[in-house]
């Protein structure tokens, strides 16, 4: 009896344990997706530019990243800012 409550309690450990290992894998997907698609609109903007290289972009596109990052953390409480 006690082998077969520990074997369901294991059980449901388990089961809430995968589902927060999804759950997290989702999010950080999310995130990815969401990044790239932020760096997609940042190379457009900057290539927009007629003296952009590639190169430049990619050398910086880190700072440029976590630039932005940061904006959207401080101001991700005003209005019109997502």
């Amino acid at each position: 009896m006690f082998s077969k409550l520990t074997q369901n309690l294991t059980q449901r450990c388990n089961d809430t344990e995968m589902r927060e290992v999804f759950k997290a894998r989702d999010q950080s997907r999310l995130e990815a997706a969401q990044i790239e698609q932020l760096k997609r609109e940042a190379h457009d903007k900057f290539m927009s530019d007629p003296s952009a290289t590639q190169a430049e972009f990619e050398r910086l596109w880190p700072q440029l990243c976590t630039d932005l990052a940061h904006f959207r953390r401080k101001y991700s409480n005003h209005v019109g800012v997502a």
